[in-house]
C-alpha cells in the first residue's frame, strides 16, 4: 500500500486514540456520579421532594396534509391517582384556526412525592449504568484497535483485524443493551452498529484480497 494512504491511517488511529481516551474519562465519571446519584436519592425521607406541576400543549396539523374526517373526535380526558399521585389530562379538538387543525393537550401532576420518585430513579440509575459499563468496554477495545491502526504498515494486517473484531463484538453487546433498554429510542445505536459490523466486512473482505494478491505475487 502506498506510504502516504499509511501515515493517514497511522494519523487517524492516533487521533481517534486520543477522542477514545476523552470519551472513556466522562464514560468513567458516569459510571461513577449514577450510584452515588441513587445513594444521594435514596438518602432523602420520602416527604422531603413534592411535585406539584401543570403544562399544556398545543399540536397543529395542516389541513391539506390530513383529510377532516380524520379528526372528528371526541374529547377525552383522563383524571386518576396512580400510586398516590394524582395524575390528569384533557385532550381538546379545537377545530380549524388559519387553515390548521389545532389540538391542545393540557395535563398536570400533584402530590408527586419522593417514594414515588425513588424508585423511578433507580431503574434509571441502573439502566444507565448498564449502558456506561458496556460502552466502556466497548472504548477498550476501541482504543486497542486504534493503537493498532496507529503503529500498522496496513490496516489488512492479523492485529487490526483481530482487534476491529473484538470491537465489533463489543459494540455489538453495547448496542443490544442501549436497543432493550430504550426501545425504539435505541435504534440509532443499532443503527451504529450495523455500519461498524459492515465496515468490518468490507475489512475482512479486503484482507482476502489482499492475502490473494500475495499469493499469487
Amino acid at each position: 500500500m502506498n506510504n502516504e494512504n499509511v501515515a493517514k491511517i497511522n494519523k487517524l488511529g492516533k487521533v481517534s486514540r486520543i477522542l477514545i481516551v476523552i470519551l472513556m474519562v466522562v464514560t468513567m465519571i458516569g459510571i461513577v456520579c449514577l450510584p452515588i446519584l441513587m445513594i444521594i436519592t435514596f438518602a432523602i425521607p420520602n416527604d422531603g421532594v413534592r411535585i406539584n406541576g401543570e403544562a399544556s400543549v398545543n399540536i397543529i396539523v395542516d389541513c391539506e396534509s390530513v383529510p377532516d374526517n380524520v379528526f372528528k373526535i371526541d374529547e377525552s380526558d383522563f383524571d386518576s391517582k396512580i400510586f398516590g399521585t394524582a395524575l390528569k389530562w384533557i385532550v381538546k379538538y379545537e377545530g380549524i384556526v388559519n387553515g390548521e387543525h389545532l389540538f391542545t393537550i393540557e395535563g398536570g401532576v400533584k402530590d408527586l412525592t419522593g417514594k414515588q420518585l425513588k424508585p423511578v430513579i433507580a431503574v434509571a440509575c441502573i439502566c444507565g449504568e448498564i449502558i456506561l459499563i458496556s460502552l466502556y468496554v466497548a472504548l477498550i477495545f476501541a482504543k486497542k484497535l486504534a493503537k493498532a491502526l496507529e503503529t500498522c504498515s496496513s490496516p489488512f494486517e492479523e492485529e487490526v483485524l483481530k482487534r476491529m473484531k473484538s470491537f465489533g463484538i463489543a459494540i455489538a453487546v453495547w448496542g443490544g443493551a442501549v436497543l432493550v433498554i430504550k426501545g425504539i429510542s435505541g435504534l440509532l445505536a443499532a443503527l451504529a452498529v450495523i455500519v461498524v459490523l459492515l465496515f468490518m466486512s468490507i475489512f475482512k473482505y479486503g484482507a482476502q484480497l489482499q492475502h490473494q494478491a500475495d499469493d499469487t505475487i
